[in-house]
């Protein structure tokens, strides 16, 4: 894909994307209208540390993850496609395209992991069935492992 394209795609993603929706990094006061927009069944719990919000739609689930400071430091996803990552990501999703275009150059496949200077974004699946997970490591609450978190 050549760059010019490419970047033509970011800003056209970027320029669609809503900012309405919660992502990594925001306050959790903006999770209800989430589930309100995606038209999801909205399931609270609690971590160790952390609240828990579980999104579920007819064709997957979204989970996010909240430190008591009350930032989204994770999102999770799984089901049958790849979610929107640019409501997911939220801000951080231009730096994540950028980083993502780099990799493809040096990759023969696509990067299964993408690394910003703020968040770390991981992705693997296979068709109908998609599972990942994008995290801010310096909101991440002390003690807390994020590969345990799904």
């Amino acid at each position: 894909m050549n760059i010019k394209y490419s970047f033509r795609l970011l800003l056209i993603a970027t320029a669609f994307s809503s900012s309405a929706l919660a992502s990594l990094g925001d306050l959790e006061s903006s999770i209800d209208h989430d589930s309100e927009t995606l038209r999801a069944k909205h399931r609270v719990s609690k971590g160790a540390g952390y609240t828990i919000h579980q999104l579920k739609t007819s064709t997957s689930t979204v989970v996010e993850y909240v430190s008591s400071a009350g930032s989204v430091f994770e999102v999770t996803w799984r089901g049958a496609g790849m979610p929107d990552l640019s409501t997911l990501l939220g801000a951080n999703y231009t730096d994540y395209t950028i980083e993502r275009a780099k990799l493809a150059k040096t990759h023969s496949r696509e990067a299964s992991e993408v690394k910003t200077a703020k968040m770390i974004v991981s992705s693997s699946g296979h068709m109908r069935y998609i599972h990942g997970r994008a995290y801010i490591p310096d909101l991440v609450p002390t003690g807390i492992d994020v590969r345990s978190l799904k």
